[in-house]
């Protein structure tokens, strides 16, 4: 079956990313990688509000304490509210669109870098796993395609940095989820059009017995960020290929998919106070003047109805 999506905001992002719903202020949060910037979305808004930040973004979660938890340039970060004024349930977002100051509704923290040696990698996606781990993997900040260089790490509750997989030989590192039996994780390594499946062992954090879930076709893009449904399948942002596909992992095949009117989807999740919202982040970054005025939505994010349910989002325990 194919769905439709519509654009539901304003924005015009260079590279957004790493969608995530919150249920306390009713919100959407994400990023724009290029730009550096954190900017949080309700509907009524049109248009997100947007802070600044000083280093690249990989990926932004919630934690159990209040706050998000962010995967950055150079290392894990926590985000603590200083306020909440602009981005509560009865904010009108009168700034909706400018870059405000990070300083004036945030302590930044920054924790530890997995990788202090390797300045030419980055933190990228991340997800938080049941058990309150967040999840994220390096990636070459240039030559990403080509040079391989990333590991999946995890920044566990009390905050040690721990590797999982990878040593040195992912792509980019990309979109995670996890059953909801809690067994298997799923996991995208961008360049080799994979999303593979492991293992997974909630108590340890292990991950193991990895295979291939998913191969994507050369004609269908890039497999980018990714979430899973309440029926244990996999929506996975087909970069390039101008849609969002429905995978079963067990039988390695596409069931549904989304189709927009930009070629760059980047990521997914399901939100909404029914978790029933399909919402997804483009880019336009790359794009040539003339696909630009093809494209004039390219960086919109996007909703679409998609006819089943998704989970929300574990929270970091630390």
């Amino acid at each position: 079956m194919q769905f439709k999506a519509r654009a539901v905001s304003l924005d015009r992002a260079v590279l957004g990313e790493g969608p995530l719903w919150d249920a306390s202020y009713q919100c959407y949060w994400w990023i724009d990688i290029e730009l550096k910037r954190l900017h949080c979305f309700r509907d009524e808004w049109r248009q997100s509000l947007t802070w600044q930040l000083d280093q690249i973004p990989g990926a932004v979660a919630l934690r159990r304490g209040g706050g998000l938890v962010m995967a950055l340039q150079f290392g894990f970060a926590l985000l603590e509210p200083l306020s909440t004024e602009r981005f509560s349930s009865r904010s009108t977002a009168p700034s909706c669109g400018q870059a405000g100051n990070l300083g004036e509704d945030w302590k930044l923290i920054m924790l530890q870098s997995p990788e202090p040696a390797r300045p030419e990698n980055r933190l990228n996606d991340g997800k938080v796993d049941p058990a309150g781990r967040f999840w994220a993997g390096t990636m070459r900040i240039d030559d990403h395609m080509t040079h391989y260089t990333g590991t999946l790490y995890s920044l566990e509750p009390n905050h040690a940095i721990r590797a999982h997989w990878g040593d040195g030989v992912i792509g980019v590192s990309n979109g995670m989820a996890w059953s909801s039996d809690a067994r298997r994780f799923f996991y995208v390594d961008s360049p080799r059009r994979v999303i593979y499946a492991f293992d997974y062992q909630q108590d340890s954090g292990e991950i193991s017995n990895c295979k291939v879930a998913f191969q994507v076709p050369a004609d269908l893009g890039y497999p980018d960020g990714m979430t899973i449904d309440a029926e244990d399948k996999l929506w996975v942002a087909l970069w390039g290929a101008g849609r969002v596909a429905r995978v079963c992992p067990l039988q390695g095949r596409i069931l549904d998919e989304v189709i927009l009117p930009v070629s760059i989807p980047t990521a997914c999740t399901f939100g909404g106070p029914n978790l029933d919202q399909l919402l997804i982040t483009t880019a336009s970054i790359g794009l040539s003047d003339s696909q630009r005025a093809e494209e004039p939505l390219a960086g919109a994010l996007f909703h679409a109805n998609v006819g089943v349910r998704g989970f929300a989002p574990h929270e970091f325990g630390g």
